[in-house]
């Protein structure tokens, strides 16, 4: 099929449809990398945490590509009682 492939009923794949589905994946790798990092740390840290929220979001400027990540991460910061 090539870089143009069919998708819902028929219709074409558009570059928007390409560019949304890479985005999709790209969140889904982050989330899986920064879960793992959060279990390490977990682990070694003795403290809970998790990771949540991930999105990616790609844009470019001129002739620049631009990857925006972003995630919450639960529990990364050390806190005490007052704080």
């Amino acid at each position: 099929m090539g870089t143009q492939g069919t998708h819902r009923a028929g219709t074409r794949d558009t570059p928007l449809d390409r560019e949304r589905r890479a985005g999709r994946r790209l969140a889904q790798r982050f989330q899986d990398r920064l879960a793992n990092v959060a279990a390490t740390t977990e682990n070694r840290t003795g403290r809970e945490m998790s990771v949540q929220s991930a999105s990616a979001e790609l844009t470019s400027e001129a002739s620049t590509g631009i990857v925006e990540l972003s995630a919450q991460w639960h529990g990364l910061g050390a806190t005490t009682d007052d704080r």
